[in-house]
């Protein structure tokens, strides 16, 4: 295909191991015959709607494509190139692709008999978690950032136009825009490890980052994506100094801010999801760093709701009406310190200039 830009032009995304078509190609390589005697190839958002679906059609919708690295991002279409440098014969094998939240027939009377099911029930195209986590937190319109603060800390944000190539992925979002992924490895885990050096709880952890701090803190325990490091870079530890636990939180906010800067367009707010959400001094350094409004909503099942709004979808035809519970969920709203605008733009320089010596 010419190198990973050139794929990267096609689909907006580089192409890792989990992606499906490096995984089509391996077995393909690998057990060829398995390959050439299969009759379909799809992921289970795929599968689980021709399960459902009276109709034997098989289809994906535009956000699921995105994510198989075989997708023309721009025409929503699969690209030819693509699937000719994957595997042989690969187009009949996969399914067509379609709008996100189509209908795609009435629902099997299988599951209409065992489940009571009315027999004008609807089947539509399911899809997969990112998206769904998107419109779950409602990620409808760009100028809003969706943080999940896991094990990894991840960021996505819509937008009506394909980002700079400097995003290493990017997939849909169901209601129409691009979704733009970026992903920090040293999330959860970092704060985690530096918890633990210091011999703190979670609770002693949060009140020892509650006061800001002048000092700078970078800990990528491990080969990092964002920034793109292929070497661990921990700057020294001391179980003596206070400021660890808010210098860490500022380094990893403004890693984020850094990765979204002139891609992400003018924020207007960021919405955050993960285990981490729970900490409000990290909330807080989220609201001033981007000096915005911060919403945390009640649950973590962002994922499930999103797909309970494209059902929704389904019924109404109409994405606004669909998800307009979603903002109801909201359970608290934190407010950026003007005063600390200054203060995070210096930090920020400084930020810069470090990554820089060690990249």
């Amino acid at each position: 295909m010419g190198g990973g830009e050139a794929v990267q032009r096609i689909t907006g995304s580089k192409l890792y191991e989990r992606f499906a078509a490096p995984q089509i190609r391996k077995i393909w390589k690998g057990k060829t015959e398995l390959y050439e005697t299969t009759a379909y190839i799809l992921p289970i958002a795929a599968f689980m709607t021709a399960v459902l679906a009276e109709s034997s059609s098989y289809s994906l919708d535009y956000t699921e494509g995105a994510g198989t690295g075989l997708m023309d991002i721009r025409l929503k279409a699969w690209n030819e190139q693509l699937l000719t440098a994957t595997a042989p014969d690969l187009r009949r094998k996969l399914p067509n692709l379609l709008l996100s939240g189509s209908v795609t027939g009435l629902i099997r009377s299988y599951f209409q008999q065992k489940y009571g099911l009315k027999a004008n029930c609807k089947a539509i195209i399911w899809s997969g978690d990112n998206p769904c986590s998107a419109l779950g937190l409602g990620l409808t319109a760009p100028g809003t950032l969706g943080v999940s603060l896991g094990s990894s800390d991840t960021l996505f944000f819509p937008l009506a136009t394909v980002p700079a190539s400097s995003c290493s992925t990017v997939f849909l979002t169901l209601t129409g825009d691009y979704l733009p992924i970026i992903v920090v490895k040293n999330g959860a885990t970092a704060r985690l490890q530096v918890r633990d050096f210091l011999s703190l709880t979670w609770e002693s952890f949060e009140q020892q980052a509650t006061q800001p701090v002048s000092s700078l803190f970078l800990f990528f325990s491990q080969v990092e994506i964002t920034p793109a490091l292929s070497h661990p870079l921990v700057d020294p530890l001391s179980p003596s100094d206070p400021t660890l636990c808010r210098a860490l939180l500022d380094s990893q906010v403004l890693n984020l801010k850094v990765a979204t800067e002139g891609m992400a367009g003018r924020v207007r707010e960021v919405r955050v999801t993960g285990g981490a959400a729970e900490c409000r001094p990290l909330l807080q350094v989220l609201a001033d760093v981007f000096q915005v409004q911060v919403c945390r909503s009640e649950g973590t099942d962002h994922a499930a709701l999103g797909a309970a709004v494209s059902a929704a979808y389904g019924l109404v035809g109409d994405w606004e009406e669909a998800g307009k519970r979603v903002n109801r969920r909201i359970t608290e709203r934190i407010q950026p310190n003007p005063g600390m605008y200054a203060h995070y733009l210096e930090k920020e320089k400084r930020f810069k200039l470090l990554l820089q010596s060690n990249y």
